[in-house]
């Protein structure tokens, strides 16, 4: 294989830091708008209405199997690649990485690892999740990882409320800041002594997520989740094919991804094996 075809030095970095992202993922450019879903207006819901209803709708297949292309935008720096993914429910998020047919990386999530190989250089990563936190600068959970793909709603503090409830643009929004506090902030930037943010807008006909602004302004990190193109699978249930993250921290990282394929509840292997001539990335 011509390694100086897929540059070598910068592949092998350009996967190693987005070994999580492409769990987390880009939106490329974060003042892209949600496409209406209706025109009809939308009735008011309470917080805990809101809430059960995303809680009710929320995807949750036991195995879950998708080819997508990722275009990954880090540091100014962007590619494109292939990937294949497969997850089995609260377990193991596994990810093959190629371009032109050859694979480059691949991936192994679970509970309290990552693993990562990297082919392009024959290398591996061993890690838990202060890798992430570290790179991140921010924790983050299997379950935070898994909800991001799956687009269910997620937050990055556990002791998050919703403080106000309201419509935007044939949506609901759900948000932590309070009715005053909300007020104010659309005409201002965000109280800079308020250390948490999170948004949430959900689309009123299948009361599934379509966007998530989290701002964690005590750490200074901001993540963007969008959801799009919803279509039906073979259970009935819906799945955005197109999804878009954008993440500010340390560094800038971003990736929007445009699924091809989606496959749920079919039986999943996950084969993962690193070679004794790898290197130990450290």
């Amino acid at each position: 294989m011509n390694k100086n075809l897929f540059h070598t030095r910068f592949l092998s970095c350009f996967v190693l830091k987005i070994s999580f992202v492409l769990c987390l993922l880009y939106m490329l450019s974060a003042c892209k708008t949600i496409s209406k879903v209706g025109k009809n207006p939308v009735d008011e819901k309470s917080i805990s209405q809101l809430l059960q209803l995303l809680s009710d709708n929320e995807f949750k297949p036991d195995w879950f199997s998708a080819k997508t292309n990722a275009t990954i935008n880090l540091g100014g720096k962007e590619n494109t690649v292939s990937a294949s993914l497969r997850i089995r429910r609260d377990s193991i998020l596994w990810i093959s990485f190629s371009t032109l047919g050859i694979e480059m990386a691949r991936i192994l999530i679970t509970q309290d690892s990552v693993k990562m190989i990297d082919r392009i250089n024959s290398k591996y990563l061993l890690a838990d999740y202060s890798y992430f936190k570290k790179l991140l600068n921010t924790p983050i959970s299997f379950e935070d990882v898994q909800s991001i793909v799956f687009g269910n709603s997620f937050s990055l503090k556990e002791d998050k409320k919703y403080r106000s409830a309201y419509i935007d643009s044939s949506y609901y929004v759900l948000s932590t800041l309070g009715k005053r506090k909300l007020k104010k902030n659309i005409l201002e930037d965000r109280d800079p002594n308020k250390k948490f943010v999170q948004d949430l807008w959900i689309e009123p006909v299948h009361y599934k997520l379509a966007k998530i602004n989290i701002e964690d302004q005590k750490n200074n990190v901001k993540m963007i989740c969008q959801y799009d193109h919803f279509k039906t699978l073979d259970d009935s249930t819906s799945y955005p094919f197109q999804n878009t993250i954008e993440i500010r921290s340390k560094i800038n990282i971003g990736v929007l991804l445009d699924y091809s394929k989606v496959s749920v509840h079919k039986t999943l292997e996950f084969p993962f094996g690193i070679s004794d001539k790898y290197q130990k990335i450290n």
